[in-house]
């Protein structure tokens, strides 16, 4: 069915932008969509930019990057739009659940793979800002393929499937929340407040966010710190409340704020292009892109993170903390290692700084073994 309406939406002919359906000047420049060559108005062409060559063909920007409209956007996409998070339990493959879904399939499903891995643990991903559940799934693939751990990928509001709705902390606490309920991970207790008590869980979930994921992560840790055993949070080795950090953000939130999706996605294949060069290659790099990027609601991202300041969350964690940083990730201010210092289990929580490494230190091959071997000895 979906391939019969892609289809016939690429042969329509219309006169209006396709996803804003505001009018198309005829003076104007006529851009269109990249695959079905629908017309687009001068924003919503730089809109919905994707990757779908593979990375080993990076060459040029007009190479790898087509320009697409919504509805092609999402029949190319790697992403399940219909679904609000992945579960990773079976070997080399992955499982989506849609708001469709009944509770009980899911808990079957899930009850069904708990008896085939003796592994409790339960890997809860987060990815970075204008990132998508689909950013973590090598590693989610790897955690279960090489020691049975499970996981769980879950998009962010304005992000993937949840692009259309607005990102605050609150919003990102309530995706969170979903993904674990509806995925049987989690379930109520016969009681409810507002502080999240009346669930609980036969799993050991560990927390692992990114960036984006890993600043917010901690004020989420504190609101669902009785269903978590542990949390790794990586590329957050900033803090946002500094004055001289929050200006520069400030800053970069302004600039950013302006840039479409397209400069965005431009900006990453460019950075690729440079790395490839020198040998210095990402794992699996063209997922990252391959899923989309969703910057639209960058400014109220940037929000996000400079209300959270870890200092005030850290305290109130009782379980151990990884935290894994690139050295050369920008403007590092070696905040973590106070983090580290703030960490109440002194004993199991640590600090591992991946030299050379940068912001997406993760997803490079360089790292990308000893990041997975380093997540498996913590938990």
């Amino acid at each position: 069915m979906e391939g019969l309406a892609h289809a016939a939406h690429c042969n329509s002919a219309e006169s209006k932008c396709k996803y804003c359906r505001s009018n198309i000047k005829r003076l104007s420049k006529r851009k269109k969509c990249d695959q079905c060559h629908a017309l687009l108005c001068s924003k919503c062409i730089d809109l919905h930019p994707l990757i779908l060559k593979n990375d080993t063909e990076m060459n040029t920007r007009d190479q790898i990057i087509s320009r697409l409209c919504s509805p092609c956007f999402r029949h190319y996409s790697i992403l399940d739009f219909d679904s609000k998070f992945d579960v990773i339990d079976t070997k080399s493959s992955s499982i989506s659940y849609s708001d469709t879904t009944t509770s009980k399939e899911v808990k079957d499903n899930f009850r069904y793979d708990q008896s085939s891995s003796s592994s409790p643990i339960v890997f809860v991903f987060a990815h970075g800002m204008g990132g998508n559940k689909a950013n973590f799934r090598g590693h989610a693939q790897e955690m279960f393929d090489r020691f049975g751990h499970k996981s769980i990928l879950f998009d962010f509001p304005g992000h993937g499937s949840r692009e259309s709705e607005e990102i605050t902390l609150e919003s990102c606490a309530i995706a969170l929340k979903e993904a674990l309920k509806n995925s049987g991970i989690i379930y109520s207790l016969p009681y409810e407040n507002e502080n999240n008590d009346n669930y609980t869980t036969k799993n050991k979930l560990i927390y692992v966010g990114a960036s984006f994921g890993a600043y917010i992560g901690f004020y989420l840790l504190s609101k669902f710190k009785k269903l978590f055993s542990g949390a790794v949070l990586m590329s957050c080795g900033h803090d946002m409340t500094k004055p001289r950090v929050g200006i520069g953000i400030w800053i970069f939130g302004i600039i950013t704020s302006r840039m479409s999706n397209l400069q965005f996605m431009s900006l990453y294949t460019k950075k690729a292009g440079v790395e490839v060069s020198r040998d210095y290659i990402k794992i699996d790099y063209s997922s990252m892109l391959r899923g989309g990027v969703f910057f639209e609601q960058s400014s109220k991202m940037f929000d996000c993170m400079q209300s959270v300041n870890p200092a005030d969350y850290i305290p109130h964690l009782s379980f151990p903390l990884l935290y894994l940083n690139g050295s050369n990730d920008w403007g590092r201010a070696n905040s973590d290692k106070r983090w580290l210092k703030m960490s109440i289990d002194q004993d199991n929580s640590r600090l591992k700084v991946y030299y050379g490494g940068d912001h997406f230190f993760s997803h490079d091959s360089r790292f990308f073994d000893d990041v997975i071997n380093e997540i498996n000895r913590f938990v």
